[in-house]
């Protein structure tokens, strides 16, 4: 069985085993199982997972209408990544998302979140992924 051999600071010589348990016990087997040479396991196949399996819609809307100040409320309070705003002209379908990113860019060019709506700020056609991909 290989050793290591290093100086200790008081200038001896110590010998260690090359790896754990190797010291004088029974050799290591190895980690894989019997039946790994032979394939595959026999577990049953998943389907592989969807956008619906690993996200979750938005819980938090606003209209187009409203003022930023509601936008700002309901992320400081709900928490969502985005606000979506459906447009009542397309079926309650999200026509865009307004972010905490834009809310903060409207204050920081000194809009009026009291006076500015969200329509004015909305990020018009986000990309959307159907849920059965």
């Amino acid at each position: 069985m290989p050793t290591l051999r290093q100086r200790a600071p008081d200038g001896r010589a110590e010998s260690r085993p090359a790896h754990a348990g190797s010291a004088g016990g029974p050799p290591l087997e190895p980690s894989t199982p019997q039946g790994s040479a032979q394939g595959p396991s026999p577990r049953p196949a998943r389907a592989p997972a969807t956008v619906a399996d690993i996200t979750r819609p938005s819980a938090a809307t606003a209209g187009g209408y409203d003022h930023v100040a509601a936008a700002a409320y309901l992320i400081k309070h709900a928490r969502p990544a985005a606000l979506a705003v459906p447009g009542a002209r397309h079926g309650n379908r999200p026509i865009g998302v307004i972010t905490q990113a834009d809310i903060a860019q409207a204050v920081a060019d000194g809009m009026d979140v009291n006076k500015t709506r969200i329509h004015d700020l909305l990020t018009a056609r986000p990309a959307a992924i159907p849920a059965a991909t």
